[in-house]
């Protein structure tokens, strides 16, 4: 009888686990598409900083990039916009909810950071600050790896993490590379993985 009882746990147990994995593998493939698409843009606009300040580039090409990047994230933004409004589901999981609040708490994380930096030392440091940033970001994406079950997103963000790190050692201008390497490793990989796996 105690033996029935504790098989009837465990297929009810493995049930649960093959739902919940079944539910996320469609969400990692349809949502691969904003790793990818955030992935290069972010790296994109990095290497991009990171050029302008090791090449001299002429004032009217600096300017053609900046608008051109601007255009990129402002037409990113929109897209990721009706990209999700066509998900509202989603969103109002508890996968999609949590996914939400890591994202929006590590942007409210670099805005205390900054305002932290100003009323301390009255002053901004961006060597200091932009490492900062990115461990913000790195902890968002090992999170955002581990809640969507996705072992090379978990992985990019320790990676990123560890830049995170090295930055610190480094000059602002050689941060963005190493900024602009660590979304290449932590979203566009992964999100070209997964993406062709389905």
């Amino acid at each position: 009888m105690e033996t029935k009882e504790f098989n009837s746990e465990v297929d009810f147990s493995e049930n649960n686990r093959q739902k919940r994995k079944k539910s996320i593998i469609p969400y990692q493939f349809h949502e691969s598409i904003l790793l990818v698409l955030w992935g290069w843009i972010m790296f994109l606009d990095y290497f991009r900083f990171y050029l302008s300040k090791e090449m001299m580039f002429s004032y009217d090409l600096r300017k053609m990039l900046a608008a051109l990047c601007t255009v990129v994230v402002v037409a990113g933004i929109v897209y990721t916009i009706y990209f999700l409004s066509k998900r509202l589901e989603k969103l109002k999981t508890e996968l999609g909810k949590s996914l939400l609040g890591v994202w929006i708490s590590a942007f409210l994380c670099m805005v205390m950071v900054n305002l932290i930096q100003q009323n301390s030392i009255h002053k901004v440091v961006f060597e200091l600050q932009h490492c900062i940033f990115m461990l913000i970001t790195a902890i968002a994406i090992v999170l955002t790896g581990r809640l969507i079950h996705n072992r090379p997103v978990f992985y990019g963000g320790i990676f990123f993490a560890v830049l995170a790190f090295a930055a610190s050692y480094l000059v602002l201008k050689d941060q963005l590379l190493l900024e602009a390497i660590g979304w290449l490793c932590a979203f566009v990989i992964p999100g070209h993985i997964l993406y062709s796996k389905h």
